[in-house]
């Protein structure tokens, strides 16, 4: 009987003690994913801040003489340069399209309103329908080139990186993580 007893006890102390490092690995765990969402929250905020700040100053420099001036030009620099930020902040620094597109929508009411910045009535219509028609090119044209620049890029990156063991692994999480995305 006192032998059945200390089976039952010791096994009770065994159970207990994974239970407790179950416990403690879970805690850890979301631990763990809280910092994980917490610095992307962080890191969204700065990246909606400096963005912000980035498109205040394209709003006063659009009403400039310099801009009105020239208003085509700049037009096209700015587009380009918002091509450039908003492949920057959707392929490196969210990676995820959701979080992107609110600073994307904002990024689109600055370019109709830097627009109003002509000189006159013709110069508006005159911008305008140059703006529609870079943004209709980027997106026709544009767009599926710089898709299939990457796909080259990265089958690149993926052939060199199978040369070396370490750089193999680094590609092989980024692979997963680009199809989980």
């Amino acid at each position: 009987m006192t032998r059945k007893r200390e089976r039952l006890e010791l096994s009770r102390d065994e159970s207990d003690a994974e239970e407790d490092q179950d416990d403690e690995e879970a805690r850890e765990e979301r631990t763990q994913i809280c910092r994980a969402i917490d610095w992307k929250r962080r890191h969204f905020f700065v990246a909606c801040m400096v963005v912000a700040l980035f498109l205040m100053v394209k709003l006063e420099f659009s009403y400039s003489e310099l801009f009105g001036k020239n208003i085509l030009a700049f037009l096209v620099l700015f587009t380009v340069l918002d091509l450039i930020l908003e492949q920057l902040l959707t392929r490196l620094l969210m990676s995820e399209a959701l979080l992107v597109s609110p600073i994307l929508g904002a990024i689109v009411t600055t370019e109709f309103i830097m627009t109003m910045g002509a000189d006159d009535f013709q110069h508006f219509i005159v911008a305008y329908f140059t703006q529609t028609a870079i943004v209709v090119a980027s997106r026709s044209y544009l767009g599926p080139w710089l898709e299939k620049l990457e796909a080259v890029a990265q089958r690149l990156m993926i052939s060199k990186s199978l040369q070396h063991p370490q750089l193999a692994k680094m590609a092989k999480s980024h692979l997963v993580r680009q199809l989980n995305w």
